[in-house]
């Protein structure tokens, strides 16, 4: 009977000791992933592109532009008015908390810091950064354009341009907007899970 209860203890150990090497390895891949995240933020690649893509985030209860919103509408116009692109398409659609599409308030913005309205594509399903860049897609397609250079807030970037280039587009530049730094970390803690929930095709 000793022996008996000395081999289910090791077993159990076993198993204990499997789950905390499991637990351990996660929190390593955890926090490299968020190093990752990090260190990318200023790694901005810019570049001549058929269009800039601006992708979506929240739009506040009564209906203005987020801090992030505004901060990637303000740099898509900015990278516009100094030629890198000669048309911006905005991606986002319109969350059940929001009262208008993020890629309508996104437009007003853009066509109150000068961009032209015939300048500006309008892209209102996505909900998600997997669909902000495959329906962008889309569009460039129809227009027949191969390169995009792709606007979002800098702990969102690395994420954004690992989605654009797994969906085909041939030229992906990048780059990004400031986000609200009181919340920055906790955007980035979400960021590094959402890249393994990318990672795992979600």
């Amino acid at each position: 009977m000793r022996r008996g209860n000395q081999n289910a203890w090791r077993a159990r150990r076993g198993v204990l000791g499997v789950l905390l090497a499991l637990c351990a390895l996660g929190a390593l891949t955890l926090g490299v992933l968020l190093g990752m995240v990090v260190a990318s933020e200023d790694d901005e690649r810019l570049g001549q592109a058929d269009c800039i893509i601006v992708l979506g985030c929240k739009v506040q209860p009564d209906g203005s532009a987020s801090y992030s919103l505004r901060e990637r509408t303000a740099r898509a116009a900015a990278l516009y008015k100094e030629g890198y692109a000669k048309k911006i398409i905005v991606t986002g659609g319109q969350g059940k908390d929001e009262p208008v599409s993020e890629a309508r308030v996104m437009a007003q913005g853009l066509a109150a810091l000068g961009v032209p309205r015939q300048d500006i594509l309008l892209e209102e399903q996505a909900a998600n950064t997997r669909q902000n860049i495959a329906l962008s897609k889309r569009i460039m397609q129809d227009e027949g354009w191969t390169s995009a250079l792709v606007v979002t807030s800098e702990f969102h970037r690395m994420r954004a341009v690992w989605t654009a280039k797994q969906a085909g587009i041939a030229q992906v530049y990048s780059a990004a907007a400031p986000s609200y730094p009181p919340h920055l970390w906790r955007q980035r803690i979400k960021e590094t899970l959402s890249i393994v929930k990318f990672a795992l095709g979600g």
